[in-house]
């Protein structure tokens, strides 16, 4: 008997490895690790996706923007066109002798350069609730312009702005 146990002890000692519990709960760990970092993964495509979306959005915003203050930094002789207040619609001569027009048409930002041709300075995820030029022409011609509305992108995302900025008419 004793020749036997020896034997068996020898066969058990060269047969190392992990019994099947131990790879049940090993694999298990793997899985739920490896299911978390896919929930990271597409909640982080997500927001990517959502950032992307609002940025595209506020592109438009400050393009609409940007083009109208250069135009209008240029100008000279602002008058606005709607009575009282707020000034919604204004006239200036541009640095080349010609009119531009801007105005608020129904949640839009609008730009024409004869008064009745016009075409929108915003896209669609725009929505302009309130547009107000405060013109100023004694001393250097100035006008403040205040501009509060919504954005909505394309995976609607609602994100109210408002912008506020000072233009100055450069003496060229």
């Amino acid at each position: 008997m004793e020749i036997f146990q020896q034997n068996f002890n020898k066969k058990r000692n060269k047969l190392k490895g992990f019994t099947l519990i131990e790879m049940m709960v090993a694999t298990s760990i793997f899985v739920i690790v490896a299911m978390i970092a896919g929930g990271v993964f597409v909640t982080m495509t997500q927001a990517s996706k959502k950032a992307q979306s609002i940025k595209m959005v506020v592109d438009n915003l400050n393009f609409a923007m940007d083009s109208m203050v250069i135009n209008m930094k240029t100008g000279r002789n602002y008058i606005c066109l709607t009575s009282g207040s707020p000034c919604t619609s204004i006239k200036f001569t541009t640095m080349e002798g010609g009119e531009l027009y801007y105005r608020l048409d129904d949640k839009v930002l609008q730009m024409s350069d004869n008064g009745s041709d016009w075409f929108d300075l915003t896209g669609l995820g725009i929505r302009i609730n309130y547009l107000d030029f405060d013109i100023d022409n004694s001393g250097q011609p100035k006008a403040r312009i205040l501009v509060n509305g919504e954005m909505t992108s394309y995976l609607n995302i609602k994100t109210d702005f408002s912008l506020q900025t000072l233009v100055s008419q450069r003496n060229l």
